[in-house]
């Protein structure tokens, strides 16, 4: 099991980070992906590999070896997971797709995984699309903080995979588009308490982070529900908010 101190050893550069913590985005991540297709060719899940940024990995294991030992548990590790894993179904799993009017709705059954490697803390998890999706001619899927307060980057087209995608299908990684100074320095004023972006910076951010395009070349056979969506409950900040400024983050001894 990974010994607590010496994972974060090195939170001490933190000290030279140069990142602020206190402006939007809050939380760093790098970003996997897998797109998994089912035998009938139906898309059936997304498997995501999250590893945070080592300042907001620092602040999030504080108080996890619950039992003071020294060392991080499996079980302990769990904890955190399924913490994780509430929070972000009230973020809808930062997973978005839809073709043309039908919009994909995704939800999570299997247990996640947290690790700490390198002192960064890494989320692994799954979430379906419910129910399962044939792509027609082009399927959009988004994986990012439409608000901004979570930056999730792909370091690479290579970081999206396929698992038994149907002959004939492609997938094409549309990198973020560069921010304009004004929007940047907007997003660089908001605090950690804004959750919700002001109107026009929501629809100036909408799309710009990149997207995945699953590419079939057939027509659409689904079709949208129709249903109206319930009013969303008020949200809490995506994985208990943002970390203090790097200068306050101490590791607690064993």
């Amino acid at each position: 099991m990974p010994n607590i101190s010496s994972c974060f050893l090195a939170v001490a550069v933190l000290a030279t980070w140069t990142w602020n913590a206190n402006a939007h985005p809050h939380i760093m991540i790098d970003a996997r992906a897998t797109i998994v297709f089912d035998d009938a060719g139906t898309v059936s899940a997304v498997r995501h590999t999250w590893t945070f940024d080592a300042a907001f990995s620092a602040w999030s294991v504080q108080g996890i070896d619950t039992d003071r030992d020294g060392t991080v548990s499996p079980q302990e590790l769990q904890v955190r997971a399924d913490d994780n894993m509430v929070g972000l179904a009230q973020f809808e799993y930062y997973t978005y797709a839809f073709e043309e009017d039908y919009a994909l709705t995704f939800g999570s059954d299997l247990p996640a995984t947290y690790a700490i490697n390198d002192g960064r803390v890494t989320l692994s998890f799954e979430v379906a699309p419910q129910p399962s999706y044939r792509v027609g001619d082009t399927l959009h899927m988004a994986i990012n903080d439409p608000e901004y307060y979570v930056a999730i980057e792909f370091p690479s087209s290579e970081a999206v995979t396929t698992e038994n995608m149907p002959a004939g299908c492609e997938v094409a990684v549309v990198p973020p588009e560069p921010l304009d100074p004004a929007l940047e320095e907007r997003l660089y004023s908001l605090g950690a308490e804004v959750l919700d972006l002001p109107p026009d910076l929501a629809a100036a951010m909408k799309w710009v982070q990149g997207e995945i395009l699953v590419r079939c070349g057939a027509p659409s056979t689904n079709q949208p529900d129709g249903t109206p969506g319930a009013e969303a409950p008020e949200r809490k900040a995506p994985f208990g908010g943002a970390p203090p400024n790097p200068g306050s983050i101490s590791i607690e001894p064993p």
